[in-house]
């Protein structure tokens, strides 16, 4: 199947949902970084939050990434799983750079071979890793939340509304995040939920709502033939 093939398989409201979520402008734009990611490097797609749980959703299987010219150490480190015919380079025997957790993250070593080395996500925090080389070597959304990372490291690391609750963020501290009124309502939240977070009315109202949800919250919305609604 063509890379092409592959991403008209998710339907086009979907990519634009997601990308709107990450607040990237369309399809188009999240190629142009994906491509120049293959030549300069993957930290831009980390830091735009295109792990490999978003890029899947995409469209971008791992072997679409390839043809793109990725190299396997950039997909296992964006989080994805490597085929299992392939057996895993050493790590470094150096003792320099086996002491060193931020040298082992960029080495490609996978969150199961770390515990048993004795690390845990502190000490990768302490080294400097972000957030999203973590979860790509393997480790929790939990582990991080309870290593200390914050809203904002997690949202840089591909994580959505819904999961950054699930590890025990409220709603009002994603709010208060900057989380916007798009991403909420892609996550499933009412009109009248977002209104009890004290959200900004015309945010909700140009949030993707239907004129219906809208008006029965009792927000005015001015519809196309220049008439309030």
């Amino acid at each position: 199947m063509s890379l092409k093939r592959e991403i008209t398989n998710t339907t086009s409201d979907a990519r634009e949902k997601i990308c709107a979520s990450l607040n990237i402008k369309g399809v188009n734009q999240v190629h142009k970084i994906i491509v120049a990611g293959a030549a300069a490097g993957i930290q831009r797609l980390l830091q735009g939050r295109l792990t490999a749980r978003i890029l899947i959703d995409l469209g971008y299987s791992r072997e679409g990434m390839k043809k793109l010219g990725y190299s396997d150490t950039d997909l296992e480190r964006l989080g994805y799983t490597l085929p299992h015919s392939r057996k895993k380079e050493p790590t470094p025997t150096n003792k320099e750079i086996k002491d060193d957790p931020q040298q082992l993250i960029a080495e490609g070593a996978r969150s199961s071979e770390l515990r048993s080395k004795g690390y845990t996500v502190h000490h990768f925090k302490k080294a400097g890793c972000s957030a999203g080389e973590l979860i790509a070597a393997g480790f929790s959304d939990h582990e991080l939340k309870d290593a200390g990372y914050n809203i904002h490291q997690l949202r840089n690391a591909g994580l959505r509304v819904r999961e950054l609750i699930q590890v025990g963020f409220r709603e009002q501290e994603l709010k208060n995040a900057g989380v916007s009124a798009v991403e909420m309502r892609t996550a499933g939240y009412s009109v009248r939920e977002l209104l009890n977070l004290d959200y900004n009315p015309n945010h909700i109202i140009t949030a993707g709502y239907s004129l219906n949800e809208l008006i029965r919250e009792g927000l005015s919305v001015r519809t196309s033939d220049g008439l309030e609604r």
